[in-house]
């Protein structure tokens, strides 16, 4: 990971980002790179899927109840409400500010 900039302040803020050779995806940096505000999800009916910034892909299964199960031994959470979806993690370092609105 390469961080271009970093603002300290009472809420820091950080431009960072990673290249994978073996990631396809053409994101606003070009082929294989991926930045740190740069999150996608996909609804797919029976499952959503999601990439993070670090270009980790997660699937979540949704349930007859409209919840979801993350894979087995993921740290992630996802909620949805009305068009929004909400993922956190159990190390709180992704909580509800990052959120897709679909």
């Amino acid at each position: 990971m390469t961080t271009n900039f970093e603002v300290y302040g009472a809420s820091n803020l950080s431009f960072n980002r990673v290249y994978n050779s073996l990631d396809k995806y053409e994101g606003p940096l070009s082929v294989g790179w991926r930045n740190s505000f740069e999150y996608k999800l996909v609804d797919q009916n029976l499952y959503v899927e999601v990439w993070l910034s670090t270009g980790y892909k997660t699937t979540f299964l949704r349930n007859p109840d409209d919840s979801y199960s993350p894979p087995t031994g993921s740290n992630y959470k996802l909620e949805a409400d009305g068009g929004s979806f909400f993922m956190t993690s159990s190390d709180k370092s992704i909580r509800q500010r990052n959120a897709f609105r679909i």
